[in-house]
């Protein structure tokens, strides 16, 4: 309360400043991680490929908040265990029915449909009935322990704001998508031009699931969804 009393842009006849209640921050309508997910749905819809259509319609669905599709055209499965021949929906929230239809009506003629959640009977517009299958994502833990310094302007809230950053930075992180360790450096050091001034990130360690923290890139197969809490993000000031 009166603290705020430097005019940052001058106006016409503004002559002083001061906050006679203490400021209460606001959030964002929607991150920017979740816009760029809404708007890549949107202009996958309409797409010319199968694949795209089938993963914007999904991303369009109620209650799902992600969904990726996996297709091999090939006579062999895949390194990832993907079978010959086959369409792979990865999804994220939503009703099983409502998905098993939009992967039936969307998907190649002929394409097997590959996952561990199966729905089934599916009955087309011709009355034909199928049996579809789908993942819903794994969610794999991820750890992390940050070592830093702190400059006398550091705070308790500061270091939740750091910790608070990896965790929207991993779990923003798409199904199958390598968590690479020097990546998680960006959010630890960048989430805030104010706040990374007041302190200096001296160390970095990352692990999956119960693993020995390490500084390797941890290796996220096709149907895994990282996940991390506040609690699994360890701040150490040295």
């Amino acid at each position: 309360i009166a603290s705020l009393t430097q005019i940052a842009t001058p106006t016409l006849g503004w002559q002083t400043a001061t906050n006679t209640a203490a400021a209460s921050l606001g959030a964002p309508v929607e991150s920017d991680a979740a816009l760029r997910r809404r708007q890549a749905a949107t202009v996958a819809q309409p797409s010319t490929t199968i694949i795209a259509g089938l993963q914007g319609a999904l991303q369009s669905l109620p209650g799902v908040t992600r969904a990726q599709v996996l297709e091999n055209d090939t006579d062999t499965a895949t390194s990832e265990g993907l079978p010959p021949h086959s369409v792979t929906a990865i999804v994220l929230g939503g009703n099983a029915t409502d998905i098993a239809s939009t992967i039936l009506a969307k998907k190649s003629l002929g394409a097997y449909t590959n996952g561990t959640t199966l729905v089934s009977p599916v009955i087309d517009a011709a009355g034909i009935s199928y049996s579809i299958r789908y993942y819903v994502p794994s969610p794999v833990r991820i750890r992390v322990q940050v070592s830093i310094t702190t400059m006398p302007n550091y705070s308790s809230d500061v270091g939740l704001s750091l910790r608070q950053a990896i965790v929207d930075y991993i779990n923003a992180t798409p199904f199958g998508d390598d968590i690479l360790f020097t990546r998680v450096y960006l959010p630890a050091m960048l989430f805030g031009a104010s706040d990374a001034s007041k302190y200096e990130v001296v160390a970095l360690q990352t692990a999956k699931g119960v693993a020995a923290l390490g500084t390797a890139d941890i290796a996220i197969l096709f149907n895994e969804q990282p996940s991390c809490v506040l609690a699994d993000v360890v701040l150490v000031v040295v």
